[in-house]
């Protein structure tokens, strides 16, 4: 990503510190990262140009400091009414790069992230992945 929306889709965020934008976490650039104002229930978003069933959530935190305790994957499909897919607590305070499986997946044109509670201070994501396959469309 280069913007909200460019080159596709749209991300957003519940917060971000100025110059930490939510798309830098969906940039593929390491030296960049979306940063939160506060420790809990902060979240980050992408909406998708079309339905997709996400299985896996690759997450990449920029300070261990900053690294999700807390996290639950979740969909949509009309950005107010959130599902969870999966839930779970990251016990390894690490910088590599970590995947979270989804439990419950299936279809959505909205992901998010969301962020509970770090391990001390805002969330600070380097990269952020919804890996999955978009859905076909008949004919």
């Amino acid at each position: 990503m280069t913007s909200e929306t460019e080159p596709e889709g749209v991300v957003s965020a519940s917060n971000y510190v100025s110059g930490n934008w939510p798309w830098c976490a969906f940039d593929k650039n390491v030296a960049t990262f979306w940063m939160g104002t506060l420790r809990t229930n902060e979240w980050l978003a992408y909406q998708f140009t079309a339905p997709v069933f996400v299985h896996t959530v690759s997450l990449l935190v920029a300070d261990t400091i900053a690294c999700p305790r807390n996290v639950q994957v979740q969909k949509s499909e009309d950005g107010v009414n959130w599902i969870d897919a999966t839930s779970i607590l990251i016990l390894k305070r690490t910088t590599d790069l970590q995947n979270i499986f989804v439990s419950s997946a299936g279809f959505a044109s909205m992901w998010r992230l969301l962020i509970r509670d770090t391990y001390g201070a805002a969330p600070a994501i380097g990269e952020l992945n919804f890996i999955g396959f978009e859905q076909l469309q008949s004919d």
